[in-house]
């Protein structure tokens, strides 16, 4: 009996360690963290203590180190006066860590940051303008977002690894911003290629730039020049070109948004990522404008629409 009893108890022990076993493997499977903040082929280590922030007005915001993990570039903070210096190559973005203020001969100019928990956090836009970076987008299922930035060195399609830390992504990555989050939370500059307006001199960094791809098409070699010349000084002042078409085919439209980008490859050194628009894309066309490179980032402005700059005809494909 005493023998019996000793089984029955080592039974009800082992079948409360299975069940508790169990449940928290449920318990795990149920709160499974999805990463915020990809950087390259790799999500962000730090993801659970410093994630990815988005601010109320649809900001996104980055912790200062995530960008030293790209492998071009190099960081140095000095956390006892308060300054820190990210290098890539032939660019580079110093300023002060607690204002964010950046010292530049033309005088000074500020950076959206933030302080969360002893981490110091910079706005995505102006430093990947600034240091010549990619980023991507991706909205989880559950609604939440991700960002990736990369130098390059990522190989993977965002898609593919997304998948690599959520399986239930079935679906291909889509880099589309919600449109609560995009046009109207930042400053839109419409801008003709063909004249930059004097208030672009005075702009500040995270401004977008937003040129209508035909435009860009229809410059001739001495205008693209002289496109390519003011184009890279604004760029270096931390403003993001971005495009948009008024193309109603999805598919032609797709064709000036890729040859405007070449163009601004080959003016300026520096594509687009960003595009606007209004076109209602199917999953094949939306997967189209992802591999291309495109992140909608919203639809085209009504006071874009009518800028007099805006050319009217139809002729641009000719000269792509």
């Amino acid at each position: 009996p005493v023998k019996r009893s000793i089984r029955a108890a080592a039974f009800c022990v082992a079948l409360c360690l299975f069940f508790s076993l169990f449940a928290s493997v449920r318990l795990c499977a149920a709160e499974k963290h999805l990463p915020t903040l990809y950087i390259g082929d790799d999500a962000w280590y730090k993801d659970l203590s410093a994630p990815l922030i988005i601010g109320e007005d649809g900001t996104f915001f980055l912790p200062l180190e995530a960008f030293a993990l790209l492998p071009s570039i190099t960081l140095r903070h000095d956390e006892t006066v308060g300054a820190a210096l990210l290098i890539r190559e032939d660019r580079s973005l110093s300023f002060d860590t607690e204002s964010g203020v950046r010292i530049l001969p033309g005088g000074d100019e500020q950076l959206s940051i933030r302080h969360e928990n002893g981490t110091v956090y910079l706005a995505l836009l102006p430093v990947v303008s600034l240091l010549g970076l990619g980023f991507e987008l991706h909205t989880y299922q559950n609604g939440e977002t991700a960002v990736r930035i990369n130098d390059g060195s990522g190989i993977f399609p965002f898609s593919s690894l997304v998948r690599m830390y959520a399986e239930e992504e079935l679906s291909p990555a889509r880099t589309v911003l919600p449109a609560a989050k995009t046009a109207d939370s930042v400053t839109l500059l419409p801008v003709s290629p063909a004249s930059f307006p004097e208030t672009a001199n005075s702009l500040s960094a995270g401004t977008i730039l937003l040129f209508r791809a035909e435009d860009i098409l229809s410059l001739s070699s001495e205008e693209n020049v002289i496109f390519g010349d003011n184009l890279a000084r604004l760029l270096s002042r931390g403003a993001v070109p971005a495009l948009y078409s008024l193309e109603t085919d999805p598919d032609t439209a797709l064709h000036y948004l890729i040859q405007a980008n070449n163009r601004l490859l080959s003016a300026a050194h520096r594509g687009a990522y960003l595009y606007l628009s209004d076109l209602k894309l199917t999953d094949e066309q939306a997967q189209l404008y992802e591999k291309a490179g495109l992140i909608l980032f919203g639809n085209i402005p009504e006071l874009v629409k009518t800028q007099e700059f805006q050319s009217t005809g139809d002729n641009h494909a000719g000269n792509s």
